[in-house]
């Protein structure tokens, strides 16, 4: 709990305690407290009330809160990000999208495939760190859609088609008609298709159990179907930065989007469940020690942008 003093710091620069169990009853104005804090724990680094501002900094950082997505359907709910120029940054879940008993059968195929060591540990593009993971479609194109391997790789060729038969009817019949109706495009297309897991997994000596804040330059959207059950409470796996709340209206600093760890907010995906995001929505994953966390990605390309 917050000390009286730090109660008193907090409450002079933007926060309101409506007594009780501080935790509970805190409310925040984070347009003035999180910059206030930060600026007070490096101008007065030295002090009591600088210590104090890392307390709080620290407190705010701890907390792990879920994404609130607006309902337009049972099947289909939606939030929107809105940046300084008041553009439109898309959010959506789609609930669902693959039954128990896909989830199921893909799940076994891929416990087979790490089993044999056949799953990816190739560096990742934004941090050059490596985590498991295996393509099934790429540039637009299914592995092995030309039948360019040798029989020596004939078991995993045919455990990767049989991933595209089980999933394609759901990612090209279902996931690609509900994006398009999103992006208001009918020239969206499906570019990559991909598993990746992370967390209690050894990658030649290194764990990992997430990846930094980033921006998904290489697709115009972005779609993380859950896998497993990791995200369902919404305080683990994928999350965005509340943006809304990260500005920084001030005029001495302009304005800016921040990747503070307090503004996380972590996408409620149960099993099957999908998250779709316009490339340009800040995202990362974090998830608990001791836990492993599988999805399958979908990268779109809208060929309409491009003409």
């Amino acid at each position: 709990e917050l000390d009286e003093d730090l109660q008193r710091i907090a409450v002079s620069r933007g926060f309101r305690f409506d007594g009780g169990d501080c935790a509970q009853s805190m409310h925040l104005d984070f347009n003035l407290a999180l910059r206030a804090f930060t600026e007070i724990s490096f101008l007065s680094s030295a002090s009591e009330s600088g210590l104090k501002a890392l307390e709080v900094l620290s407190f705010l950082s701890a907390r792990r809160l879920p994404f609130k997505f607006m309902g337009t359907s049972p099947e289909v709910e939606q939030g929107v990000n809105v940046d300084g120029n008041n553009r439109k940054k898309l959010i959506a879940r789609e609930k669902r999208l693959l039954p128990d008993s896909v989830i199921k059968e893909v799940s076994s195929k891929l416990s087979n495939l790490e089993k044999k060591g056949w799953l990816s540990m190739n560096a990742d593009s934004v941090d050059g760190l490596p985590s498991l993971h295996i393509n099934l479609v790429s540039g637009g194109k299914p592995k092995f859609e030309d039948d360019d391997c040798d029989e020596s790789n004939a078991e995993f060729r045919d455990s990767v088609r049989e991933l595209q038969q089980i999933l394609g009817p759901y990612l090209y019949n279902c996931l690609l008609t509900r994006v398009r109706d999103l992006m208001n495009s009918t020239t969206v297309e499906i570019s990559d298709v991909f598993v990746r897991r992370y967390g209690e997994i050894d990658l030649e000596g290194q764990t990992r159990y997430g990846i930094s804040a980033h921006y998904d330059v290489t697709s115009a959207v972005t779609a993380v179907i859950a896998l497993d059950n990791i995200a369902s409470e919404g305080r683990s796996g994928l999350y965005t930065v509340a943006v809304a709340e990260a500005q920084n209206t001030s005029p001495q600093h302009g304005v800016g989007e921040s990747n503070h760890a307090s503004l996380r907010r972590y996408f409620p995906l149960q099993a099957g469940d999908a998250a779709v995001h316009t490339w340009d929505v800040l995202h990362g994953v974090e998830i608990d020690p001791g836990r492993r966390r599988s999805s399958l990605i979908v990268w779109f390309t809208d060929y309409g942008e491009e003409a």
